[in-house]
């Protein structure tokens, strides 16, 4: 069993790397994309692992995130890359602009829940999909 001071410098080590890992995460996510949070490229990054076979996850990650660095983009087009699902990130502030999303000739069978977050949305493009 640890001593106080043996247990207090284990945990005092566990915090300076905590903090310094996530400090370099945070710079990395920042210069990647400013107008994110990281909570979203979380999300995305964990969407992206071990897509299923066919699936486009990874230029659905970079067509978003670019779209995340254009200030004035009003459209996000994720149309023909056989995505079964989409990450739950629709709840971002990134989105609030959105007026045009294409998810057209995919092969969602659902949308997220934050999907009702994209209040400013005036069109969506569904097509060819397995909706139900």
């Amino acid at each position: 069993m640890l001593g106080r001071k043996s247990s207090y410098s284990f945990v005092r080590k566990v915090v300076e790397i905590w903090t310094e890992n996530k400090t370099e995460a945070t710079s990395k996510a920042s210069k990647a994309n400013p107008s994110t949070n990281l909570y979203t490229n979380s999300i995305l990054e964990q969407w992206v692992k071990d897509p299923p076979i066919g699936e486009n996850r990874a230029a659905a990650q970079k067509i978003t995130q670019e779209f995340f660095s254009k200030k004035k983009n009003d459209s996000l087009d994720l149309n023909s890359l056989t995505l079964t699902s989409l990450p739950n990130i629709f709840n971002d502030p990134c989105f609030s602009k959105l007026k045009f999303l294409d998810l057209s000739n995919n092969r969602l069978e659902a949308l997220p829940e934050s999907f009702g977050n994209l209040q400013a949305l005036t069109r969506l493009s569904l097509t060819s999909n397995q909706l139900i």
